[in-house]
């Protein structure tokens, strides 16, 4: 799961076309502060990716689970080594460098749903919901090693 578990869609694809026209979309409306269309262009970035948010309590659960046991294991350096081969073990140079790509920009769009759940407040969304998309964000900004730079956002 840390090595094929995170989604990739190659740079120069109609996958990476319509991310791309749904992210632009998101950033200007938390430029306005729309936050709900923000969040619902956010949540069709992610929706590119194949990956759709938890809906009950039990599979947020589960989600925030997973995350926790993966953020416990790249501390015990096992998940660092393992994430350091996203994309899979025997690939080139160019898969890997658009699965660490893949996973720096799923980690912005969960930060940004983080930002948003934040200030949105927990009538919205559940606590576990925010804890469960900063444990996400975390986790592939960690996966995506180093491709995130500093200063991405204030």
């Amino acid at each position: 799961m840390f090595v094929y578990g995170d989604p990739i869609i190659p740079c120069e694809s109609k996958e990476a076309q319509k991310y791309w026209r749904h992210r632009r979309q998101a950033d200007l409306f938390i430029e306005k502060g729309d936050k709900t269309g923000a969040k619902q262009e956010l949540l069709r970035c992610l929706q590119t990716y194949g990956i759709t948010l938890p809906t009950s309590r039990f599979e947020l659960f589960l989600c925030f689970c997973w995350q926790l046991f993966r953020q416990i294991m790249h501390r015990l350096w096992i998940g660092r080594w393992l994430s350091r081969h996203a994309g899979g073990f025997f690939v080139d140079g160019i898969t890997r460098f658009q699965g660490q790509t893949s996973c720096k920009e799923l980690a912005l769009v969960y930060n940004d749903l983080h930002k948003i759940q934040l200030v949105d407040g927990p009538e919205e969304t559940c606590h576990l919901f925010g804890l469960t998309t900063s444990l996400s964000a975390l986790n592939l900004a960690e996966a995506a090693k180093g491709r995130i730079k500093p200063g991405r956002y204030d």
